[in-house]
């Protein structure tokens, strides 16, 4: 417990905007925005009367300047007091801990958001001794925490009944949980404590709250996520719809901006220029689960020799993403001194070799490209499938090897580069050249917590465009399941087809709501695997399974019991997700019923015997059936797709049996 914090409203800022907001919220308030948009109206309506009978202007030009005037002095009022209200001038909280650790003595409530203020003002002006749950109840009637009851799916009225049956927590000192909070802004980087970030400390520290949030599945950590989320979005609102942020001011440029970038028409012609593009949009999701690499990139292009990179990663992990959050960096002035003003251009490789007429017009092209990059001085080449450009060797290949090589140690321009694995270790690894100009970035799958978050950016776009509402275990079960079903994507590709895809599912649906039922039903459809715990029917038959394979299968009790178990263990969500449900050699003399018992479980579990794929292993005995059976690696010559890899894929929930496998 620190006891040189304390919690004191009396006479601070924060109790002045906290009237100022309760005055906008009260009828005086609305009232008032009445009485500004009345005020447009009529000058409005002057103007429209003017058009249509000018001879009566001198009489009423003089009431509609008055008109014009107010409602712009109300409207610039009310955009001014909203702007403070919801950006006061507070203590962040990184700087109320440093405080706090020196020994002096300060005063939290500086540190507070407007609405968290609001909501304990209202508890009472003992808040150091106040009982937990009454600081619940309060919270959970802000407008803030609308948004998390709705993405947790719970009743907000409900939560409040069973807080009031709950019993109430004697003794707990409202300081230390206050302590949690500001912790929890500093992690989350929020620039007050919010009222989210006071959610997650009681949380972790009322026993009623956290026993609500159990039943649904729910942690501390869940909580936190869904606050990332509202404080994200919110963020987002209001960058768009306050013109006093200074950090919007960057976004109108400067007279001097395209001079300084130079005379580049070949460059403009064979380029999209991100950085503009950043600009405009100001890039809608915010990037996570990239910041090393970006740091990374910013370090190799701060470099005096060899300053450029190229990243590296399978396709879908979110190369072009970390790029594009390096872009955000540059344009907001957030990346290293060297790097700031530089422009990001990404060079369109299609259209720079679309149209050729001759084996020189290329080289002629891009030699104009790179050339003319370099006399503007500050330009950053982003080329996004590098190897496009890169040849192995062979004739006929486009190849821009020998050009590129000496335009990497111009120390006027940086390229940025990405590839795949495979192309990075067959066209670049090999030539020492490139690999001495180029620093290798490797860029991997996030992480699952890294997965929920990004989900919860993407969310937004999704449900605009779908017009739906995506609560946040149906974000939890997308990434569980695109784990555990999707194999031959990486995220977050596979996390964000799944959540679009299930969206796009209820677009015939009187529902607009995408939870876990939405989510697994998609996925089952998307991929012919069962995802949801077994019932009905389906729970009948593995109940009885054992029964409905010995009406075909004579004795063999071991083998059919085994069979049984794993396949209960599987649906029951206790089997190794990477393994298949179970592997069995049959052995035994012919006629015992080897076949016989896949066939009936093919037919009692899976439906028909026709959902067995079966291989006659006698038709794979030599060396060279091995291509046919599970396909040629690259670079075997003739690419031939394996029947067991292809048949598996467009049907991966099936019995598989390999016959005569001796």
């Amino acid at each position: 417990m620190n006891t040189r914090i304390k919690i004191d409203f009396r006479g601070t800022r924060i109790e002045k905007l906290v009237g100022v907001h309760r005055f906008f919220s009260s009828f005086g308030g609305k009232f008032l925005s009445l009485t500004c948009w009345i005020f447009g109206l009529a000058s409005l309506s002057i103007w429209i009367s003017w058009i249509l009978n000018s001879s009566n202007i001198d009489q009423t030009f003089g009431f509609d300047q008055i008109f014009l005037a107010l409602f712009i002095i109300f409207l610039a009022l009310r955009s001014f007091l909203r702007y403070f209200v919801k950006n006061p001038e507070i203590l962040p909280p990184e700087r109320v801990k440093e405080v706090a650790k020196e020994g002096k003595e300060i005063n939290i409530t500086t540190s507070f958001s407007v609405a968290l203020a609001e909501a304990l003002m209202r508890v009472g002006s003992d808040l150091e001794e106040v009982n937990s749950t009454e600081v619940l109840k309060e919270l959970s009637k802000s407008e803030e925490s609308n948004f998390i009851f709705a993405r947790i799916g719970l009743d907000r009225s409900d939560f409040q009944s069973n807080l009031e049956k709950a019993k109430s927590l004697a003794g707990v000192r409202f300081i230390n949980i206050i302590e949690r909070a500001l912790d929890t802004a500093i992690l989350e980087n929020h620039d007050q404590i919010e009222v989210g970030d006071m959610l997650v400390a009681l949380c972790e520290a009322d026993p009623n709250f956290s026993a609500i949030l159990s039943k649904l599945d729910m942690t501390s950590e869940d909580l936190a996520n869904i606050v990332y989320w509202q404080t994200s979005v919110e963020k987002k609102i209001e960058r768009r719809h306050t013109f006093l942020d200074p950090s919007n001011l960057h976004l109108t440029g400067g007279i001097g901006k395209d001079w300084a970038f130079g005379y580049t028409p070949d460059l403009n012609h064979y380029s999209i220029n991100l950085t503009e593009a950043v600009e405009r949009q100001g890039l809608g999701l915010e990037l996570i689960g990239h910041d090393k690499e970006i740091g990374l990139l910013e370090e190799a292009l701060n470099r005096t020799v060899g300053a450029n990179a190229i990243l590296v990663g399978e396709p879908g992990v979110g190369k072009k993403t970390a790029v594009l959050g390096f872009t955000k960096r540059v344009d907001e002035g957030q990346t290293l001194p060297n790097l700031a003003h530089r422009h990001i251009v990404e060079l369109n490789t299609d259209l720079l070799i679309s149209g050729l007429t001759g084996p020189g017009e290329f080289t002629q092209r891009i030699t104009s490209v790179f050339s003319q990059a370099a006399n503007a001085g500050n330009v950053v080449i982003f080329i996004d499938g590098i190897e496009k450009i890169l040849s192995s060797g062979e004739a006929g290949q486009i190849d821009a090897t020998s050009v590129l090589i000496p335009y990497l140690s111009y120390p006027e321009i940086n390229f940025i580069g990405t590839t795949n694995i495979s192309d990075y270790n067959n066209l670049i690894a090999p030539n020492s050249a490139l690999m001495q100009r180029f620093e290798k970035i490797e860029v991997n799958e996030p992480s699952q917590e890294e997965m929920v978050r990004i989900l919860e950016d993407v969310a937004p776009r999704i449900e605009y465009h779908y017009r739906v509402l995506v609560t946040y275990l149906a974000i939890k079960e997308v990434v569980k399941l695109a784990k555990k079903f999707v194999l031959d994507q990486p995220n977050p590709e596979k996390s964000i087809s799944l959540l679009e895809g299930a969206a796009n599912s209820l677009n015939k649906s009187q529902s607009k709501l995408v939870d876990v039922e939405v989510i697994d039903n998609y996925v089952s459809s998307k991929t012919n695997i069962p995802v949801k715990e077994a019932s009905g029917h389906e729970r009948e038959v593995l109940v009885n399974l054992e029964t409905e394979l010995h009406k075909r299968v004579v004795n063999q009790v071991q083998a059919v019991n085994a069979v049984a178990g794993a396949l209960r263990r599987s649906r029951a969500g206790v089997s190794e997700s990477k393994k298949p449900i179970g592997s069995f050699l049959f052995l035994g003399p012919t006629g015992v019923g080897k076949t016989e018992t896949a066939k009936a479980l093919a037919a009692t579990y899976f439906g028909s015997e026709e959902a067995m794929i079966r291989f006659d292993m006698s038709e794979y005995q030599n060396k060279s059936d091995i291509y046919r059976l599970i396909g040629s690696p690259t670079g075997a010559g003739e690419k031939i797709e394996g029947e067991l890899t292809s048949r598996v894929r467009n049907k991966p929930f099936s019995l598989i049996l390999f016959d005569e496998v001796e």
